[in-house]
């Protein structure tokens, strides 16, 4: 008898095709990709979950379908497949993780929200910290989140209704440096970078308002801002351009700012210290720091935050971008939470030189 031909049994599409139509069937293949992941990563510098698992996941679902998640304090989030925030957070190590997007940064966010009222939040995307930090502020809190995207402000709307949060405002409005200027995007879903929209491209395409963070705390009667976080794809040195007011307040009013600064926005070829955004943060006073952070989901319960002194962080390479931290004193920082390193990449990541892109021993971190 001859043997059948393996190959006739069924393709790669015929397989994802199936995968697709069996949701509990696809994530139990993905929850096995995430499982193996450390033994396939082991012993080469390739980056596995970039070029082997996440493209075989990507492979099983439909752009832009529609799809839901619940994490372990209870929010349930719905989002689109479209992005590698919503790939990652469904290759979560766990069944329901503690957050969705970045473990380091929103465990910051969390640990300064619990002594703070108000916060603003620009590009709020589906909501994946917002909905976080608005459960974490003290009672009477208000967060106010800033989104460009109408798809994306029905998610996060969508999501705010579905988990009974009634201390989130959503505003389409561009942070940026002026009132009144005319902001095009650039690009796709949560790498959309805001622009000031050319005359061309302002009478056919889609333009939003520019409001500074000054004026709009002026509309809105809001003396003080607790934290400021922005993730606006290049837009973050306008938008604290338009925050002076606010940036310029004592330490004891002043916000903590967490922001991404990103090569392919800035040049910080002669170091972080030399770029506008950060040059805008420390004329008003602020120490910064770069805060050390998976771009993903990652399991880092029981792990300190850890910030990198901006004179010391690794920061060559190809273009990429992570997160800052400012505060005006070093006592908005929790001693339990936030520890202080130097000479490493605020870019933690499996596949290079753990000395330099891994989380570091305790011995080698300084309390606040």
């Amino acid at each position: 008898m001859t043997a059948a031909n393996p190959m006739s049994y069924g393709s790669l599409d015929s397989v994802f095709n199936f995968l697709k139509a069996h949701p509990d069937k696809r994530q139990a293949f993905i929850d096995h990709l995430v499982k193996i992941e450390p033994l396939l990563q082991e012993g080469t510098d390739v980056n596995i979950r970039e070029q082997i698992t996440g493209p075989l996941v990507d492979a099983m679902f439909e752009s832009g379908e529609q799809l839901s998640k619940s994490i372990e304090a209870g929010l349930r989030y719905e989002f689109r497949y479209s992005s590698k925030i919503a790939r990652d957070f469904l290759m979560a190590s766990r069944a329901k993780p503690d957050h969705v997007w970045e473990p380091q940064t929103t465990k910051a966010l969390l640990a300064l929200a619990k002594s703070s009222r108000t916060t603003l939040i620009g590009g709020a995307y589906f909501g994946d910290q917002a909905l976080l930090v608005a459960k974490a502020l003290q009672t009477g809190g208000h967060c106010y989140c800033f989104e460009l995207s109408s798809a994306n402000i029905g998610m996060l709307k969508n999501n705010i209704a579905i988990n009974g949060i009634d201390n989130i405002s959503v505003h389409q409005l561009a942070l940026w440096s002026e009132d009144d200027k005319q902001i095009t995007l650039m690009g796709l879903d949560s790498h959309a970078s805001p622009q000031e929209a050319q005359s061309g491209v302002a009478s056919g395409g889609t333009v939003f308002k520019s409001k500074t963070i000054d004026s709009f705390c002026r509309d809105e009667k809001i003396e003080h801002l607790d934290i400021i976080m922005l993730d606006i794809e290049g837009g973050e040195t306008a938008a604290l351009h338009g925050a002076r007011s606010m940036l310029s307040q004592p330490a004891e009013h002043a916000p903590a700012v967490i922001c991404e600064i990103h090569s392919s926005y800035v040049d910080w070829s002669a170091g972080l210290r030399t770029t506008s955004l950060v040059e805008t943060l420390l004329q008003h006073g602020y120490e910064v720091f770069a805060l050390r952070d998976y771009q993903g989901n990652e399991a880092m319960e029981g792990r300190p935050v850890e910030l990198v002194d901006i004179d010391s962080a690794v920061i060559s390479g190809p273009p990429h971008g992570f997160n800052l931290l400012a505060v005006k004193s070093r006592a908005r920082l929790d001693g339990d939470v936030f520890r202080v390193c130097s000479h490493v990449s605020p870019k933690l990541l499996h596949h290079r030189d753990a000395s330099i892109f891994a989380p570091l021993p305790s011995e080698q971190l300084q309390r606040p």
